[in-house]
């Protein structure tokens, strides 16, 4: 297997020989650890997983054929293709995570100069309601309301149907409704949104 070139190498794992893919993993699994941990940092934690998974989907692209014995790149410029879609994978992953617990620590309510005492004391009781509600709903408020997302941008990072999304959100609505003993509250938070959604 030493003396097998790149592409008789490949020919064989299409043949899914796993004695050619150990012997591929051998080659390229430093120059792939190398790259993960310029780009990310020496002592990320994460940089085995990001590695593995690099090292996984280059087994997986070769078995079905996605790198043709007559491509004008090399295999390792391929290869260096699958690990930088790994590592861009995992920014996105982890600023969607971030942008997540972001949003489920943030307070919900919009506090507006233009509203007064006692209506921001109703904000309050409607944050505390909204806060009882399973994390899913508040996830989808938040976003929603106070980060004043589109529901495709809630569809995208949550990856969920836009459907499921609005659903969610009406859902969670009808929830506080039943909640709410004074039907003004209710409208108060109606109120929120119309004025977080003023240009």
């Amino acid at each position: 297997m030493h003396g097998l070139n790149d592409f008789d190498l490949v020919a064989r794992i299409k043949q899914n020989d796993a004695e050619a893919e150990a012997e591929l993993i051998r080659r390229f699994h430093p120059k792939i650890a190398m790259v993960a941990r310029k780009q990310v940092g020496n002592r990320n934690e994460d940089i085995d997983d990001i590695v593995q998974e690099a090292l996984i989907a280059m087994i997986l692209s070769l078995r079905e054929g996605r790198y043709p014995a007559n491509a004008k790149t090399s295999l390792a410029s391929y290869i260096f293709g699958i690990a930088q879609n790994k590592i861009r994978d995992y920014y996105n992953q982890k600023t969607r995570n971030q942008r997540l617990q972001e949003a489920a620590a943030a307070p919900i309510i919009l506090i507006h100069k233009e509203l007064d005492l006692e209506k921001k004391e109703r904000y309050e009781y409607l944050e505390r309601s909204i806060k009882k509600l399973p994390k899913k709903y508040q996830i989808v408020l938040r976003l929603r309301f106070l980060e004043e997302w589109s529901v495709g941008e809630i569809s995208q990072t949550l990856d969920l149907p836009k459907r499921r999304v609005s659903e969610r959100i009406n859902y969670a609505i009808k929830l506080l409704r039943n909640s709410f003993k004074k039907t003004d509250i209710f409208s108060i938070f109606m109120t929120i949104f119309i004025l977080s959604n003023r240009s």
